[in-house]
C-alpha cells in the first residue's frame, strides 16, 4: 500500500535504485528537505511532530530541526552527493518522482522544477 508515503518516498524510490542507496537511507537523505518544502500545509501536524520529538511546546520548524537531529543520532545523516547523486540526476529522477505512485498522497503539489529543486537542496 502507498497510503500516506508521499513525495519523501516518491523521491527516494529514484536515488535508491540508481545508486543502490537503501531505501531508509534514501528517505532519510530527503525526509527534512521535503518537510520543509510541506511545511507550509502541514504546520499543525509538525508542530505536533515538534512536541512530541522535543517534549515541549513547538512549532512547525522544531519538527524539522528534530527529524534532522534524530537523523542524525542514528548516523543517517549523509547526503545524496555522499552516495553518488550528481545534478545531472536530477531531472530524471524528478520526472520519475512525478510519475511515483508514492506521490498522490502528498499534501502539497509538486512540479518537476520544485522536485529538481529538493533534490539539489539535499545533494
Amino acid at each position: 500500500s502507498s497510503a500516506g508515503l508521499g513525495l519523501c518516498h516518491a523521491m527516494a524510490h529514484q536515488p535508491g535504485a540508481a545508486l543502490h542507496i537503501p531505501h531508509g537511507q534514501a528517505n532519510a537523505m530527503l525526509l527534512p528537505t521535503v518537510m520543509g518544502f510541506n511545511r507550509m500545509v502541514c504546520r499543525e501536524r509538525f508542530s505536533q511532530i515538534g512536541r512530541a520529538l522535543t517534549n515541549k511546546k513547538s512549532d512547525d520548524r522544531d519538527a524539522i530541526a528534530a527529524v534532522s537531529e534524530l537523523i542524525a543520532e542514528v548516523g543517517q545523516s549523509k547526503r545524496l552527493a555522499d552516495a553518488g547523486a550528481k545534478p545531472e540526476h536530477y531531472s530524471a529522477w524528478a520526472q520519475a518522482a512525478l510519475e511515483d505512485i508514492c506521490l498522490r498522497s502528498n499534501p502539497r503539489t509538486a512540479t518537476q522544477a520544485q522536485i529538481i529543486d529538493l533534490y539539489a537542496a539535499a545533494g
